[in-house]
């Protein structure tokens, strides 16, 4: 015989031996009255599935010695008696309805439907036995029949139909029927005891959980109370001993200037340090300056070579630049740390063009498409040259990962994004449609983002509609403290165009008398000669050269011994005992 494992609220398991055609109701009410809770406030639940109790174990898919939770019940109204439909079929086809509680026994579900069909259901001829069958399970004889409820079942709402008819018993099946009854009555008695001694256990339980829970809330309310007053009394005392140090601060400049008028004299007298020292000592003081002053990024790039080093005898230079110019950097500090706006960037010729997509063009286009599906597949066979090519590729990137500085991002990210606004002085933007309309216009790589917005704008019918600009999915922002260099439209790039209406097309929101409808070749030749301008952007890596490697003569150590010491044995060695796939290498 199998057995069913249910892990109780109270997390203990209790094993239910269990047939094939066993209930899950059954399980589950043998399973409350070993651990004493209610069973009309918990259900069966298995793996996150909560299980239907009229079903027998045989048709819930359920393994054998499975495992299943008891939860608590999620419907509010469990445990009050419900009304439940009852649909009863009888031997003839005919059948009649009625409405019953969960709580009535199938005994007095036949009563109830004896009088409304006129027959007697209890009452059989002599020999026969009323039966009522529901979910492949039968359930004979009166005395089963009054046990039997239809909560019992498994019929807890809804609607239902049993199936009633009469079926020979002889006086040994209903003698041995009659002792299977008692025999469960006993153990049903049995169960009820423990199951009243684990109810005032569980209850005990849960008064001392209940009263753990509220210590610990009041601990952690007064620990927070206390943290509170100790983090008040703190803040307290650190604004009264600022206040009494501003009340000092006249009486300690007057002993600054003593020490400092005492430490000049001890100087005079100490011999002269090093220049080494000395430059160190600027170096010092420089970065001291830049870190009071917000200026480290502009000290890093002063000071840094193109080798990612940083020269001690450039120092002196360095100094006296940053003392002159210390006033102009610290106002360019603050423009840098402030919100920096790009409207004072100047507006050029937009040149507004629609694009007419041509048939020709777009025929030429599909034959391009359809050449490239006929590519054979051994253009795409990995062949040596490839190889090599990705070996080459994989060292440059291996140097350079190797030769990369250590420099601080943000210092890297600066370079870049000037190096870009150096490169892409032009951009051209070319403005989507959702009818396949393109617009394009020119625009100064330099100009805020919300320029791109109140082009649209300007051109539109109705100046009040809202919409957003997408780039490759993204939603750009209509601000004024990005350029287009910073949100990755420069130096060409197509948006999309979303109206927040339902017409979406070119004809139904823009001016077209505002356009000129030009086609493919020339709106590319336009783009072509704004774009001529700009220059190749050249990512900024900084590299730092290995000094162990390099020599005076710009060679390695180990190519200068094998220089001097004449070609290798492998190189000495006749190509006539040489392999021949070596040869070809």
């Amino acid at each position: 015989m199998n057995s069913i494992n249910v892990i109780c609220p109270n997390s203990r398991r209790c094993v239910v031996k269990v047939t094939p055609s066993t209930q899950l109701h059954k399980i589950l009410e043998e399973a409350c009255l070993k651990q004493g809770f209610d069973i009309s406030k918990h259900q069966l639940k298995h793996q996150n599935h909560i299980l239907d109790l009229a079903l027998p174990l045989r048709l819930t898919g359920l393994p054998n010695n499975a495992t299943v939770e008891m939860v608590q019940s999620i419907d509010v109204g469990s445990g009050i008696p419900v009304r439940i439909h009852i649909a009863l079929q009888l031997p003839d086809g005919s059948r009649f309805m009625g409405e019953f509680s969960n709580k009535a026994n199938l005994l007095d579900v036949l009563n109830e439907f004896s009088r409304k069909s006129a027959q007697e259901l209890v009452k059989c001829t002599s020999g026969q036995v009323p039966c009522c069958a529901y979910m492949n399970k039968e359930y004979r004889g009166e005395a089963e029949l009054k046990l039997t409820t239809l909560e019992a079942m498994g019929i807890t709402g809804g609607r239902s139909l049993i199936r009633y008819f009469a079926m020979n018993m002889s006086q040994d099946e209903i003698s041995r029927l009659e002792n299977r009854l008692a025999e469960e009555s006993e153990r049903r008695k049995k169960l009820e005891k423990v199951y009243e001694t684990r109810k005032t256990e569980n209850e005990l339980r849960l008064q001392i959980e209940n009263e753990r829970e509220e210590i610990f809330e009041r601990e952690l309310r007064e620990k927070r109370e206390t943290e509170a007053a100790y983090l008040l009394k703190h803040d307290q005392e650190t604004r009264r001993n600022l206040e009494n140090t501003l009340h000092t601060m006249p009486l300690l400049s007057g002993n600054l200037t003593l020490n400092a008028s005492e430490h000049v004299a001890v100087s005079e007298r100490h011999p002269q340090a090093s220049s080494r020292l000395n430059q160190l000592q600027s170096l010092l003081n420089q970065v001291n300056t830049s870190l009071a002053t917000n200026t480290a990024d502009s000290l890093a790039e002063q000071l840094i070579d193109e080798d990612g080093r940083i020269h001690i005898s450039d120092l002196q230079t360095a100094a006296r630049t940053q003392n002159d110019h210390q006033s102009s950097n610290v106002c360019n500090s603050i423009t840098s740390s402030s919100e920096v706006s790009y409207l004072t960037v100047g507006k050029c010729n937009r040149m507004p063009v629609i694009i007419r997509q041509d048939l020709e063009s777009s025929e030429n286009v599909r034959d391009a498409i359809g050449m490239r599906d006929d590519i054979d597949d051994q253009f795409f066979e990995l062949t040596v040259n490839d190889i090599r090519s990705i070996r080459r590729d994989l060292r440059t990137e291996a140097d350079i990962q190797e030769q990369r500085a250590f420099l601080p991002k943000s210092y890297i990210n600066a370079k870049n994004t000037r190096l870009k606004e150096e490169s892409y002085k032009h951009t051209v933007v070319r403005f989507n449609c959702i009818d396949k309309t393109i617009i394009q216009a020119q625009f100064i790589s330099r100009e805020p983002v919300s320029r791109l917005f109140e082009f649209v704008t300007e051109n539109l019918k109705n100046p009040m509609i809202k919409f957003d600009l997408c780039l490759a999915n993204q939603r750009l922002p209509s601000t004024t403290s990005k350029n287009l260099i910073e949100v990755g439209v420069a130096p060409k790039s197509s948006l999309y165009i979303r109206f927040y209406s339902p017409e979406n097309t070119f004809a139904a929101h823009f001016v077209q008398d505002k356009f000129c409808e030009v086609p493919m070749p020339e709106a590319d030749e336009l783009s072509r000669e704004w774009l001529s301008v700009n220059g190749i952007y050249q990512p900024y890596v900084p590299k730092v050269k290995n000094a162990e490697d390099v020599r005076l003569n710009g060679k390695r150590q180990s190519e200068a011994t094998e220089n001097a010491a004449g070609p290798s044995k492998s190189k000495q060695r006749p190509l006539g005992s040489v392999p021949k796939w070596f040869k070809k290498l």
